[in-house]
């Protein structure tokens, strides 16, 4: 086999043996998004998607929200598509899918060494670097921001990279194809649920550009092509903005009336964040400066799972786990510490910049104000993240406020890293390089003796706490049990043995003196070369191997049906409802089958999006992106019925499931129902659900307010609610008051009951007879995309007759939509259609033939050249 194919699937193999658990189908991957929120949303889609060829409209998920709007959802994604269409479990189909986008990022990051000009080795080592570092493969928890990791070095590689050859010489670059690569990769990560890495590479590649148009020409570093550069990303943003523009169009128009961008800030912009605010959110998932430390060795502050050994947690500013760890093995640290220690005689490239400032980004609210707050006593009072570069992107970048989670800059961190690597090893193969590689041997000497001392200070630590059985509650966990010190010292130990002997093995093969060099003058031979390639395998195959839980998917199954109670047939709205969180004993007690346990558990209460699994619908429960209708109900009910006494507020309660027409309950207390699996008893949640009664869908009223779209009305219908627990009179959100002709107008409406107003729901619609004009209503979010159509019945063979009226939709109460309808004999019927669903139809079938027409041209010009 050609040593060019050989190194190109060396990673891609090792990652299926790191996955093979999983491949077969018998485990998956339990931690975070992936467990409850994307497995069960990818199901409920590829179903859709087969009942429809372009489903628009989720009504699972609060009172409506629009599928394709919500972008991780990834309608439109090819390889999702094509993944869950296949006759196998929805476990298999997720396996497959990270397994896939793994295997693709560790592809393109191959391709983008060699296209650079690394030889086979170095791009081998590159690509595994980057697929099997921590920074991509824990994003196997997060589909959608794995999506755009595998894209990522594909559209960097087209955008910035200049074609050279092994040698060093530059390779003419052909413009059709960088055009064509670049908009298939950037399309790919919005259509896969990943538009802020999209971002993120014009962001990088943009920046390149210009300082590449500004700084001299040097010998040090070749110059990128800038003006077919700036064609390429320019034309290739519009052309991948046509291909996705169906999921452009929709999630613009959901973003625009969503929390993120229809915001008010409770403090001003130098004050802290407010726990909960958007500034806050938009700040968590901050990468804390000391956790480059995991660049030495994989846990450097022990586990969060099995049981919970994180010593970090101890640590003020911790935060929340974005990934497990960032470890990309001990030669991505040889690679970063000989770059560093050279800097002042070979400078920095453009790829050192990169990783470097993505590392900054990811720092997050760990920004100049932080440092200052450290070491001094001044600036207590102003937001740590002021001076960072992700708060300088925060304010003054357009648009950039509508995203969140500096830590999502890690896979541009990455592949600067993979590249780092490749170019490390080439230098260092090169045999007249004797003081590069002497230097990258002192470098090799200083990591063994800090990870030495540091190894000698944990095990002091944790012979100190030999025999201490007791663990410390305040870095307890809900999901994974108390902080076992003694177990977390040990665990840090063992990671830092692991580097070492890694390291170790690596300087071993590189510098043990050898009689000749290898194949063309380089330093090692083939076989050596080989060794290290093995050895580097081991070191990041164990590291990512631990890096994420696995449960066994027949025991998960078999332990939430025991504790599942039986959903009633049909589909109907609930609410999820709890009491004290979690079970206690969680907290109290360590478990090395708790993922397990907390994976079946949050099945069976429905938590994330499970609810999608069963066909229900669910008012409360996680989204992507959330209404600011949603959230503006949420914070008057939070600060209304706080007030209440315990009865009002079960009252309070039961009036708003009639207004939202919310059938029943699903409720998960703090205690734990034991359940036995394989003769063991496991703790598991308490879940009831009870249907408390089947409501109409749609209701008739005489009565109504009008309002203007710029006031919030979420407040007055909470206190309508809070007066009248049988009646809420409904509030319509209109720019203009007559709406209608009179006697079909607002203002017009009689006041009093309903009075011979029948409602029949039909198959696609509802019969409706009424003496006198009412608001029909029913609770669906109006997000502008609904329409009312309006038949005539003809009572002698109840058939409709003359053609359909269209009736103006209205945003009721916030949170759903009603329109007038005038007395008589009549089918109602709504329809979901977006205003902008044709005319983005058309651009984006134009943007797939012109895509076809370049990919011609291209492979036209390739052959032009061959000819040559």
């Amino acid at each position: 086999m050609p040593r060019r194919t050989v190194s190109l699937l060396f990673a891609p193999l090792v990652l299926l043996v790191v996955l093979l658990s999983t491949m077969t189908g018998s485990q998956r991957i339990a931690f975070r998004d992936v467990s409850h929120f994307y497995l069960p949303l990818y199901d409920y889609v590829a179903e859709r998607c087969s009942e429809s060829w372009l489903p628009l409209w989720n009504p699972l998920d609060q009172t409506g929200i629009p599928l394709i709007g919500e972008s991780s959802t990834a309608v439109l994604y090819p390889i999702r598509y094509l993944l869950f269409a296949l006759p196998i479990s929805t476990e298999l189909s997720m396996n497959g899918y990270l397994a896939v986008h793994l295997i693709l990022a560790a592809t393109t990051a191959w391709w983008l060494a060699r296209r650079i000009g690394q030889s086979n080795l170095a791009s081998s080592l590159a690509s595994m670097t980057y697929a099997l570092g921590g920074g991509v493969f824990g994003l196997a928890c997060n589909p959608p921001f794995l999506v755009g990791a595998a894209w990522l070095p594909l559209a960097l590689g087209a955008a910035i990279a200049v074609p050279l050859t092994p040698d060093g010489s530059c390779r003419t670059p052909r413009f059709w194809s960088r055009l064509a690569l670049f908009a298939i990769a950037i399309s790919m990560m919005i259509l896969g649920g990943d538009p802020q890495s999209a971002l993120h590479v014009c962001l990088v590649s943009v920046c390149v550009l210009v300082v590449a148009g500004i700084r001299k020409p040097t010998n040090k570093v070749v110059e990128i092509p800038w003006r077919e550069s700036v064609l390429v990303i320019g034309g290739g943003c519009v052309l991948a903005a046509s291909l996705s523009a169906i999921q452009i169009a929709a999630s613009y128009d959901w973003t625009r009336q969503s929390d993120r961008v229809s915001r008010q800030e409770s403090s001003q912009w130098w004050e802290p964040p407010i726990d909960g605010s958007h500034r806050f959110n938009v700040f968590s998932f901050s990468l804390p400066p000391w956790h480059v430390a995991e660049l030495f060795t994989p846990h450097p502050f022990g586990r969060t799972f099995p049981e919970n050994q994180r010593i970090g947690a101890l640590l003020p500013g911790d935060g929340r786990m974005w990934t497990p760890s960032i470890y990309m093995g001990v030669i991505a640290l040889l690679a970063w510490m000989t770059t560093l220690m050279r800097w002042p005689y070979d400078g920095l490239g453009r790829w050192e910049w990169v990783g470097l400032v993505s590392l900054l980004l990811c720092f997050g609210q760990f920004g100049i104000a932080w440092l200052v707050q450290q070491f001094t006593d001044r600036l207590d009072a102003y937001d740590s993240a002021i001076g960072g570069p992700y708060w300088w992107l925060y304010k003054f970048l357009p648009g950039y406020d509508a995203f969140r989670y500096p830590a999502k800059w890690l896979p541009m961190f990455s592949i600067a890293s993979a590249v780092i690597v490749g170019k490390w090893f080439d230098r260092f193969q090169i045999d007249n390089e004797t003081v590069y590689r002497r230097n990258s041997m002192q470098m090799m000497f200083l990591t063994t003796v800090m990870l030495a001392v540091a190894g000698f200070a944990v095990a002091i630590a944790w012979w100190l706490n030999a025999g201490e059985t007791a663990t410390k509650q305040m870095a307890g966990d809900y999901f994974w049990g108390p902080l076992n010190v003694q177990a977390a010292w040990g665990t840090i130990g063992w990671s830092i043995l692991h580097s070492m002997i890694a390291v170790s093995v690596i300087s071993l093969l590189l510098c043990w003196p050898q009689k000749q060099t290898g194949e063309r003058g380089l330093w090692l031979t083939p076989m050596r070369a080989g060794l290290l390639a093995c050895c580097i395998a081991i070191d990041l195959g164990v590291s990512a191997f631990l890096i994420l839980p696995r449960i066994s998917v027949e025991d998960e199954q078999q332990l939430a049906a025991k504790i599942h109670s039986k959903v009633p047939r049909g589909t109907h709205r609930w609410m999820r409802t709890q009491n004290g969180g979690w079970p206690e004993q969680w907290l109290r007690e360590s478990s090395p089958d708790r993922a397990l346990v907390v994976s079946a558990s949050e099945r069976a209460a429905w938590f994330g999006r499970w609810h999608l699994a069963d066909r229900q619908a669910v008012f409360n429960n996680m989204t992507t992106i959330r209404s600011k209708r949603i959230t503006d109900f949420w914070l008057a009910a939070k600060s209304r019925l706080p007030a209440l006494s315990a009865a009002e507020e079960r009252q309070a309660w039961q009036s708003i499931r009639r207004w939202l027409t919310i059938e029943g309950v699903s409720h998960t207390s703090a205690d734990t129902v034991s359940v036995e699996l394989d003769g063991q008893p496991r703790p598991m949640v308490d879940v009831t659900r009870r249907l408390l009664q089947t409501m109409p869908q749609v209701r008739a009223d005489l009565d109504w307010d009008v309002v203007e779209p710029s006031q919030t009305v979420a407040g007055e219908v909470i206190d309508r609610v809070l007066r009248d627990e049988d009646f809420v009179k409904p509030i319509v959100v209109s720019s203009t008051v007559n709406l209608e002709r009179a006697p079909q107008g607002l203002e017009s409406a009689p006041q009093g009951p309903v009075r011979d107003a029948q409602i029949k729901g039909l198959r696609d619609g509802w019969e409706i007879t009424t003496d006198q004009p009412v608001l029909i209503s029913r609770s669906v979010l109006q997000d502008g995309n609904w329409r009312a159509y309006l038949l005539a019945i003809d009572s002698s063979d109840i058939k409709p007759t003359n053609g359909k009226t269209e009736l103006t939709l209205h945003c009721v109460d916030g949170l759903r939509q009603g329109c007038v309808v005038p007395a008589g004999h009549w089918r109602l019927m709504f329809e979901y259609r977006p205003w902008w669903l044709y005319p983005v139809i058309l651009i984006s079938l134009s943007g797939w033939c012109m895509l076809l027409l370049i990919v011609l041209t291209a492979c036209w010009d390739v052959r032009q050249n061959k000819s040559r």
